[in-house]
């Protein structure tokens, strides 16, 4: 069975994260792609928080994995999920319906599972624009300085 993984914040092709460039290394491009819901920034990344049926989409990239169990625990380490850490994680992980054109994938996604009330939303949902409109610097910071949740 084919693993995806939908991305739209700092794993997305071309983003100077190594995480993203190592995502590149063990994963084949499928596409570009969206999800209902809508984007939040979480300070220095954004979180998605989906909304099945919602008008409001997050784009992002599809990944197939080529390793998935491997690249799946590297990724979740990233993204500080299920480490039996005391704080609560930032993100889960889920199946999500992506679409694709006129198509549907189900995709992994991490997903926002913090109180993201009176965050700032990303408008349109598209990560990258949001880093061209404006300056974002621990967005930048965060992908270019270590990672570090």
């Amino acid at each position: 069975m084919e693993t995806n993984l939908f991305v739209y914040g700092t794993l997305l092709k071309g983003m100077p994260s190594r995480m993203a460039a190592r995502l590149q290394e063990e994963a084949a491009f499928i596409g570009e792609g969206y999800v209902s819901g809508i984007l939040v920034d979480l300070g220095r990344y954004p979180g998605v928080v989906l909304i099945p049926g919602a008008e409001t989409r997050v784009y992002g990239h599809i990944f197939r994995l080529f390793f998935p169990e491997k690249t799946i625990q590297e990724l979740d380490r990233y993204e500080d999920v299920g480490h039996g850490t005391a704080h609560r994680a930032p993100y889960r992980r889920e199946i999500a319906e992506v679409r694709v054109g006129d198509a549907v994938l189900p995709c992994w996604v991490y997903v926002c599972q913090m109180d993201y009330s009176g965050l700032p939303v990303i408008s349109g949902g598209d990560y990258r624009s949001y880093l061209a409109q404006g300056s974002h610097p621990k967005h930048w910071k965060f992908m270019q300085d270590g990672e570090d949740r």
